[in-house]
């Protein structure tokens, strides 16, 4: 089954990667010194690859998904992936898909919270103590159950997620191996980057 925290990441960063492309082509047309303010609005919008803001998800940061390099050549060079024109729209398709998704998946983990009455930051606080067995330590009696309560409903939602993944990820023909190769084959590979990047705008 497709690990969700792990692929939503991947996808997220992917936009992060257009929208810094994108930044960069409009401070090279208007010659601009400050970010404008729209610019500001979607650099402080909760983004699915911010683990630290979003339930369930600060003990197990994803490996694998720091952010591209501005070079992708500085990375040392990986077998190169071959990727039809068919498989890039798919895998197009499907990383805005995961996002969609995952928007979906932090709104509804957000409301678990907000119903237990247990704010995000203290969430993920208890849960790296439980990843690391001292929740007895860390939280007892109401905040102890509270947190037992939210988790089972978020780890719900997470389930549910995975499979809804993996059901698309089935539809468009990939993998989850497949999806993680040509996903990391686009942090070392410039022509395939450009691929991706125009078949996303295309969309």
């Amino acid at each position: 089954m497709f690990n969700f925290s792990k692929t939503l990441a991947v996808a997220a960063i992917f936009s992060l990667s257009l929208l810094a492309c994108n930044e960069e082509s409009s401070t090279e047309n208007n010659s601009a010194t400050e970010p404008s303010s729209e610019q500001d609005l979607s650099a402080n919008q909760t983004n699915p690859s911010q683990p630290q803001d979003q339930p369930g998800q600060s003990a197990q940061q994803p490996q694998g998904t720091q952010p591209f390099p501005s070079q992708p050549g500085m990375q040392q060079q990986a077998p190169k992936v071959e990727v039809s024109d068919e498989e890039m729209d798919n895998f197009v398709k499907l990383a805005k898909q995961v996002e969609t998704i995952g928007t979906k998946a932090e709104e509804e983990m957000l409301a678990v919270l907000d119903k237990t009455g247990m704010t995000v930051e203290r969430f993920n606080q208890l849960q790296q103590a439980e990843g690391q067995n001292q929740l007895d330590q860390t939280a007892e009696g109401q905040e102890l159950a509270t947190f037992n309560t939210s988790m089972e409903q978020i780890q719900e939602i997470q389930n549910r997620i995975d499979a809804e993944v993996e059901a698309k990820a089935d539809d468009l023909g990939f993998t989850e191996d497949r999806f993680q190769q040509i996903s990391m084959a686009l942090r070392t590979d410039a022509q395939l980057m450009q691929r991706f990047q125009t078949a996303y705008t295309a969309e």
